[in-house]
């Protein structure tokens, strides 16, 4: 009889040390923005066929009260004469996201309009995805993202690059037969 009560009081102590720091490391961050910046550099691969093709990503996120804000993702491939013939006028470009051989995401990038500050030579190219979410509203300025490839419809998001993942840059001939990929540039995020 005289256990029980030691038994809870044990427990309720051990409860809240357990759960004030964790309370209080909350509270600390509350209302604080933070950022994270990464970027990769691409390089041709899969058999190489674009030679000579190479470029860059970088990846920045700006977080408010421990939410995800904003995401820039912008890369900047710069193309041969002949790569730049052969691709058709909008080109299907796809940004595929993988961490441990497991691809994770994978996002439409839009080539960059006439008036923006890239594209001083003339064979380099940008592409950019520009997501953000801002007071729970997800919004997609530039581009899109399926954030979850193990389900078959698309689940639009914000996908979470951390660093060591690897990105591919992969040009779709045919979205209906995605075995016509082309993988070009590839790069780890570090």
């Amino acid at each position: 009889m005289f256990r029980k009560p030691f038994f809870l009081t044990l427990l309720f102590s051990v409860a809240l040390l357990v759960l004030v720091p964790l309370s209080l490391a909350k509270s600390k961050n509350k209302g604080k923005s933070s950022q994270f910046k990464t970027m990769a550099q691409l390089t041709t691969c899969c058999g190489d066929p674009a030679p000579g093709v190479k470029g860059h990503l970088d990846y920045k996120t700006k977080t408010k009260k421990g939410r995800v804000d904003r995401v820039d993702l912008k890369t900047v491939i710069e193309l041969t004469p002949n790569i730049a013939a052969a691709l058709p006028p909008d080109p299907d470009l796809r940004l595929i996201l993988s961490d441990g051989g497991i691809e994770y995401a994978e996002c439409l990038l839009v080539p960059e309009g006439e008036d923006d500050d890239e594209g001083e030579n003339e064979n380099e190219v940008a592409f950019k995805l520009d997501l953000r979410e801002k007071k729970g509203r997800f919004q997609e300025k530039k581009g899109s993202c399926d954030t979850d490839l193990q389900t078959t419809d698309v689940q639009r998001g914000i996908p979470v690059i951390e660093v060591g993942d690897i990105t591919t840059i992969t040009f779709v001939r045919d979205p209906l037969d995605r075995t016509r990929d082309i993988d070009f540039l590839m790069g780890v995020f570090e």
